[in-house]
């Protein structure tokens, strides 16, 4: 999954980069007037934030495959801050593939001529949208595992639990439990009758 991540991000980051083309504009400078030829390209927020995100989404994939899954360094992250962090590129990638598709670069695209190359740019949407796919599933596996783990603690606790009360509860045999309950009868016949016991003599009125 993280392969699949790595790869959708750094896709839809050279997509948005190949995007558009490259522009020469003569500008004239200086008291004597000379020409300067400026490189110049097309952009704006939404492309900028498409590329910020796509690279971060992509060096973090890939950080997580080197340190994670190739060095076996024993190194692991638990699982609810993957989670977290899974959470946050899940919303950037569906923003980004949602404001690439609907940019002006899209919908006017042929307007443009070939200052912008429209199937790069329609792919590189095509392919937020999959990173998005692949980071929402491991948010949902992420999520899974960390109930798993609360579960497995939850059970280790009682486990935990019942261990301390055991031995409590095997040092009383069933003759011990017997011996007693027999002990509270005859404590119950040897005390006084309901009615010898409630008998009140008061000596002014005995003759």
């Amino acid at each position: 999954m993280r392969a699949l991540q790595l790869l959708a991000s750094a896709l839809a980051l050279g997509f948005v980069v190949a995007s558009f083309r490259a522009a020469d504009v003569l500008v004239v400078v200086g008291a004597k007037p000379r020409k300067l030829a400026i490189t110049t390209h097309l952009g704006g927020p939404t492309v900028n934030f498409a590329l910020i995100v796509t690279y971060s989404a992509a060096v973090y994939a890939l950080i997580w495959i080197a340190f994670v899954h190739v060095q076996r360094s024993g190194v692991r992250i638990p699982p609810r801050y993957g989670v977290v962090a899974d959470a946050l590129f899940t919303v950037l990638l569906l923003s980004a593939g949602c404001a690439v598709a609907a940019s002006d670069y899209v919908r006017y695209c042929h307007a443009l001529g070939e200052s912008v190359h429209c199937s790069s740019l329609k792919a590189a949407a095509s392919f937020c949208f999959i990173a998005f796919v692949s980071f929402f599933i491991s948010v949902g596996w992420g999520a899974w595992l960390t109930r798993e783990q609360l579960l497995e603690t939850k059970a280790t606790v009682r486990a935990q639990q019942q261990q301390r009360r055991q031995p409590y509860v095997s040092g009383v045999g069933a003759n011990d439990l017997d011996c007693d309950g027999q002990h509270q009868v005859d404590m119950l016949e040897r005390s006084p009758s309901s009615n010898a016991s409630n008998t009140y003599v008061n000596p002014t009125f005995v003759c």
